[in-house]
């Protein structure tokens, strides 16, 4: 029981009831339009000018964008918990645009679920190349108007 109560007293277990974008791709326009909320630094690809990229395999990257050091940056995102199989698909994005572009880009699987990652999740996305899994929080606040 004392182990079943420190997971719940554990913040990083907790998920908001109303936390999530009610679809993905207003998720992905949020980030396209405001890059710089996700990492400083980041903005639009220059070069494609595209939301969402289109490979030759009908597949689509959610978000392309290019770090300050002009790395381009593969985002997928998932309104819920990340999986296994949304880190070898944002993997798979990623080597497509290597094999096009002749360089490494960087991953980011953005996701709504909880703070903590399954053990599984973890180790996948620290395996080469290493996508970066970062958590969204949906906030809304109000302020008295004078």
């Amino acid at each position: 029981m004392s182990d079943f109560r420190a997971v719940m007293n554990d913040p990083s277990n907790w998920m908001g009831i109303q936390s999530k974008f009610k679809h993905e791709s207003a998720l992905q326009a949020y980030i396209y339009t405001y890059p710089h909320h996700l990492e400083d630094g980041l903005s639009v690809h220059p070069d494609l000018k595209v939301r969402e990229k289109v490979f030759d395999d009908r597949k689509r990257a959610d978000v392309l964008l290019i770090d300050r050091d002009e790395i381009a940056v593969v985002v997928e995102c998932k309104r819920d918990a990340p999986s296994v199989s949304a880190v070898h698909q944002l993997r798979h994005y990623m080597d497509k645009l290597k094999e096009e572009t002749r360089k490494q880009p960087r991953g980011i699987l953005v996701h709504g679920g909880s703070r903590k990652l399954s053990d599984a999740v973890g180790e996948e996305a620290n395996r080469s190349p290493v996508v970066q899994i970062i958590r969204y929080d949906l906030k809304v606040d109000f302020d008295l108007c004078q």
